[in-house]
């Protein structure tokens, strides 16, 4: 992508894939210089507005990056990863119902989309809305049963007990 960014050094392509190698790479300031030179390129450019809301997100900067993910439309493939982006950065604001709405928006048009959903039990477990939370988490572990994230969830609310009741007797024996 460095060679192509040479070769062309206004190519918007190039500095997408710079941008999403970045943030892959834990690089944000570099992801956000990419993106944003990609998306002056081509306004309409919707991944590159995604990498530059996600960079943005990584380094606190949660206004842009609210800013650059909300130009991720409905119908992108980015979409939904971007509405959890913006899940998270709305939590992290400490509005928290507006983030369960925005996960649960999407856990709900995602039937598979089990880490929406680990999300959303997190933020209303945080919320304190633990009924939900324990309802969300056992619907969710009969989608992903290998969850990681949803077993820890599982763990936080029903304790160690109820959530050691799933993992395999082989498993639970060796312990």
């Amino acid at each position: 992508y460095n060679a192509a960014l040479q070769r062309n050094p206004k190519s918007g392509a190039a500095r997408r894939h710079l941008a999403r190698m970045a943030v892959l790479l834990g690089r944000p300031e570099e992801a956000v210089a990419h993106a944003t030179a990609a998306v002056a390129a081509d306004a309409r450019d919707e991944a590159s507005a995604y990498y530059l809301g996600v960079a943005q997100a990584m380094l606190g900067r949660d206004g842009d990056a609210k800013s650059a993910l909300l130009r991720v439309k409905a119908g992108s493939a980015l979409f939904y990863s971007a509405q959890v982006q913006l899940a998270v950065v709305t939590a992290r604001a400490g509005d928290l119902n507006s983030a369960i709405g925005l996960v649960t928006t999407v856990a709900s048009d995602q039937k598979s989309a089990s880490r929406a959903g680990a999300l959303q039990v997190s933020m209303l477990r945080h919320a304190g809305q633990k009924d939900a939370a324990i309802a969300e988490v056992r619907r969710w572990r009969r989608v992903d049963p290998l969850d990681a994230m949803l077993r820890f969830e599982e763990f936080l609310l029903t304790g160690m007990t109820r959530a050691c009741g799933r993992i395999s007797p082989a498993i639970r024996n060796a312990s």
